[in-house]
């Protein structure tokens, strides 16, 4: 389920099993749940039918699994194996799938960088999407399960794979060498500090 912890008080916002929620810059939430898509700009109330946004988005039967903004307002809504796009809830959204180029593997991580570009890890991978093209990243290095990607305070792009870790600054690093780790999968995350 969905619950609003505010003033100390606990809110059921639903109790439905919730595969994502997300606030953009805005306040607004967006859920994902076994039913569908939610929008609306007042969580407090919790979320109805009315809120539920996909029949406009014409999305039906595809859970979504994470939601994410970029610096442009672009809110980006990823399932398994489609990447939607919304610039806007009046149009229908931008869909990258493999038919323009996306791998044709499980989407199992996502990050936005500072430039508003977007990164994802698949079982096959790892993809970066620009406001120009969408490249396949070292597929000769970076080729098996990507189960974690992070950006770190230095620009460092981090990537934990069944395979090993690396890194992308300009180039890439092979982290797990300098770890003395062989024959391991590895999920890495970044702390606050």
């Amino acid at each position: 389920g969905i619950y609003l912890f505010k003033a100390g008080r606990v809110k059921e916002i639903s109790n439905e099993f919730c595969l994502t929620a997300f606030f953009d810059v805005d306040g607004n939430a967006w859920i994902s749940n076994e039913s569908g898509i939610y929008y609306t700009d007042s969580i407090n109330n919790g979320i109805s039918e009315s809120d539920k946004i996909n029949n406009l988005l014409n999305i039906h039967d595809i859970p979504i699994n994470n939601i994410k903004e970029t610096k442009d307002g672009s809110i980006w809504l990823i399932s398994d194996f489609k990447i939607y796009q919304l610039l806007t809830l009046k149009q229908k959204p931008i869909v990258y799938d493999r038919r323009i180029g996306l791998m044709n593997h499980k989407i199992l991580s996502v990050i936005t960088d500072n430039e508003g570009n977007l990164w994802f890890g698949f079982s096959g991978g790892i993809q970066k999407l620009t406001n120009k093209s969408l490249r396949n990243l070292y597929p000769e290095n970076l080729n098996s399960t990507v189960n974690s990607v992070f950006k770190d305070k230095s620009g460092r792009v981090w990537i934990g794979m069944s395979s090993g870790i690396h890194y992308i600054k300009g180039n890439l690093t092979n982290f797990t060498d300098k770890l003395k780790f062989k024959n391991n999968s590895f999920v890495i995350s970044q702390t606050k500090n």
